[in-house]
């Protein structure tokens, strides 16, 4: 099986920074044996082997030329996003993406069907790392972000070896919820958000439409 890292690095488009946290938590996904080998040979890792604890994300670095936000109009737009992990059955992802004055930003693109969300996912790369680490079943999901997810008992850490590998390396907090990450999980629409992506998105929909 080739390394998964190191493919991950290659396919970051020219132009994007891979930031160092996002490094380190691919790393830490390889180093703990959480990584497999898809039927066509492309590499995915979680965060833990029971996909049941924790937060189910799969991280697959999107290889050169693969369009993963509605083809037609990113290519028209020019939006510039790279796709780096789902964040739900319904095709939801995680993107870097390359705002048109410069900045990058961790951001959320919702699926063909189901979630609407359009968000930056936290104003830097370990807040998103911190997001996943609150262990909602699906990130992609913000309508219970008011509330920290339900364990499956009163004395379950979710996922605690990722919990533990977050708050040692980086030396941060886990919130009790998404909200304190992201106060404005911003839906595909929202015309009064002040998030940077949603509103990007909703000028790309009233261009082309």
């Amino acid at each position: 099986m080739a390394d998964f890292l190191e493919t991950t690095r290659q396919r970051v488009p020219h132009g994007f920074r891979w930031p160092e946290e996002l490094n380190q938590l691919f790393a830490w996904v390889q180093a703990q044996g959480l990584v497999t080998e898809e039927p066509d040979g492309e590499l995915v890792g979680t965060l833990s082997k029971d996909r049941s604890v924790g937060t189910d994300v799969t991280f697959r670095a999107a290889p050169p030329g693969e369009m993963t936000w509605p083809d037609e109009e990113a290519k028209a737009a020019k939006v510039t996003v790279w796709v780096f992990a789902r964040t739900g059955f319904d095709g939801s992802a995680a993107a870097l993406w390359l705002a048109p004055d410069g900045q990058q930003y961790i951001v959320h693109l919702g699926g063909i069907s189901g979630s609407v969300l359009y968000c930056v996912l936290g104003q830097t790369p370990i807040d998103f790392i911190r997001l996943l680490a609150i262990g909602y079943e699906e990130v992609c999901w913000n309508e219970d972000w008011n509330e920290p997810p339900e364990p499956e008992d009163d004395h379950t850490v979710i996922n605690a070896p990722f919990v533990d590998w977050v708050t040692s390396t980086f030396g941060v907090t886990i919130p009790r919820t998404g909200l304190e990450i992201v106060p404005e999980p911003a839906e595909l629409g929202d015309r009064d958000t002040s998030d940077p992506w949603c509103r990007h998105v909703n000028d790309v929909d009233l261009q082309s439409g």
